[in-house]
């Protein structure tokens, strides 16, 4: 049985982030990962009822984080809901400030505009990771630092290759 995630985002976001186009390479380039839930492929479902059939299901959260994220109660829920079932979470993100504090210990990606191969690659690795970390081989943790004007922020992040 394949790995199954599920993707936790604003919908005002979804063509910044390429969500679609996300989850269709992670399902169509890695034999492991089984399927992408997001709601948007499934929008005649009332939302809540969305998340109350699926997050339970999946074996990886990946929240996209952003100002319009954050200001979701539907996000809101979705990430909070995931993170009381004990799922690994991959926030995935334009500004590691924006990462909720709960979610600050978790590996994220920093989300990289016009390079979806390059997400999809990154996004791959980590769900690996957090699902056994031996199936990813030679990376490292280590902690990056983000200057954003004044604002200074490490955090762990991936060797990028």
């Amino acid at each position: 049985m394949g790995i199954i995630c599920f993707i936790s985002y604003a919908t005002v976001d979804s063509q910044a982030f390429k969500i679609a186009e996300t989850a269709e390479l992670l399902t169509t380039t890695y034999d492991s990962i089984e399927d992408v839930l997001y709601w948007q492929q499934d929008m005649g479902i009332d939302i809540v009822d969305y998340m109350n059939n699926n997050i339970h299901r999946c074996d990886v959260f990946i929240l996209y984080v952003s100002e319009n994220s954050l200001e979701r109660s539907a996000v809101r829920m979705e990430w909070k809901a995931a993170l009381m079932e004990r799922k690994p979470i991959i926030p995935v993100f334009n500004n590691p400030i924006l990462i909720p504090t709960l979610l600050k210990p978790y590996l994220g990606h920093q989300f990289v505009a016009n390079d979806p191969s390059r997400n999809v690659s990154a996004l791959y690795r980590l769900i690996m990771r957090s699902i056994n970390r031996k199936e990813v081989e030679g990376q490292e943790d280590h902690m990056q630092t983000y200057q954003f004007g004044s604002w200074s922020t490490k955090f762990f992040g991936l060797v990028r290759e």
